[in-house]
């Protein structure tokens, strides 16, 4: 009698963090701390989450932790994550990327004053100000977002 025998070994999880976002390793199928069976996750509270994957032969993975130190809960920080501006520094123009609508864009000074008002505009002239640095203010149907820039 012969006996054929596979072992596999369990697979190996790694969990990493990408902004707000939780991402384990490749799988076929996943079970998070949080009940959630997706590759990625979004935690909402701090500390410990584990994940556990199972591969193609069925094989689960031990559970792999990782510590959440900090959660954005506020649509700002979001929003900045997806909210670019851009050349920072620049001359003349700053090119606001983003899939939000815009409904006006204010320039503000160090003092806190109002250099500009533009509405629904993505390309800002920003040509006719001082050298310095300002606050870009982007008001969008969600929000206002403050980032700061400098004018050379």
């Amino acid at each position: 009698m012969v006996l054929d025998l596979t072992v596999n070994l369990s697979p190996l999880a790694t969990i990493t963090q990408s902004g707000l976002i939780l991402e384990v390793t490749s799988a076929v199928s996943y079970l998070w701390s949080t009940g959630e069976v997706t590759q990625t996750i979004t935690p909402t509270i701090l500390g410990w989450h584990w994940c556990i994957v199972t591969d193609a032969n069925g094989c689960e993975s031990e559970q792999t932790f990782y510590e959440v130190l900090h959660l954005s809960t506020s649509l700002n920080d979001i929003m900045s994550e997806q909210v670019l501006i851009y050349p920072n520094p620049t001359k003349d123009f700053i090119i606001i990327d983003s899939d939000y609508q815009i409904h006006q864009v204010k320039i503000i000074n160090m003092q806190g004053s109002v250099c500009s008002v533009q509405l629904k505009e993505q390309t800002i002239d920003v040509s006719n100000i001082s050298d310095g640095i300002y606050f870009i203010e982007i008001h969008t149907g969600k929000s206002v977002l403050r980032k700061k820039f400098i004018k050379n």
